[in-house]
């Protein structure tokens, strides 16, 4: 009866980590896809980064340059990308399109409503274009989900 009670434990823990690894590579390929893409724009590759940092630091340590204030807002942006992978491996059955919805859903909710208190630089100086992409791109990212936790699962077998 005991091991009834473990299964679905087990199970959660198994969600739990898998939807932080799909969140941090997901985290990932958006640093990376802001590192390529905003210079093409003119743009700095650190400038996003930096700006997630904006509540933090002033915005003449922001704008000056990459530094701390970038591995705060990089460290920021992993910690919420392995989050919101947490909450994709709990909350939807997973694949790709939930994913897409993920990712959509929280791009609404960080504009509308979280960085107007966490980054509120990034309103004003990020090109949301090149962040909206970021986000379908992390978004492709956790729709892995099912595919890791089904290796995650053989492995754990063996």
């Amino acid at each position: 009866m005991d091991d009834d009670h473990r299964k679905p434990a087990a199970k959660s823990f198994l969600h739990i980590l898998v939807g932080i690894e799909t969140g941090i590579i997901g985290g990932l390929a958006m640093l990376a896809w802001f590192a390529l893409v905003t210079p093409l724009l003119g743009k700095p590759w650190w400038l996003i980064p930096n700006l997630l940092a904006s509540k933090i630091y002033p915005e003449r340590y922001v704008l000056l340059g990459p530094g701390v204030v970038t591995l705060v807002g990089a460290a920021y942006l992993l910690l919420a990308a392995a989050i919101l992978g947490i909450v994709n491996g709990l909350l939807t059955p997973g694949g790709r399109l939930f994913g897409l919805a993920v990712a959509a859903t929280s791009y609404a909710f960080c504009y509308l409503f979280v960085w107007k208190k966490l980054a509120p630089l990034m309103l004003v100086y990020g090109p949301q274009p090149i962040v909206i992409a970021a986000f379908f791109l992390y978004g492709s990212a956790i729709g892995w989900h099912p595919h890791l936790l089904e290796i995650a699962r053989e492995r754990a077998t063996e």
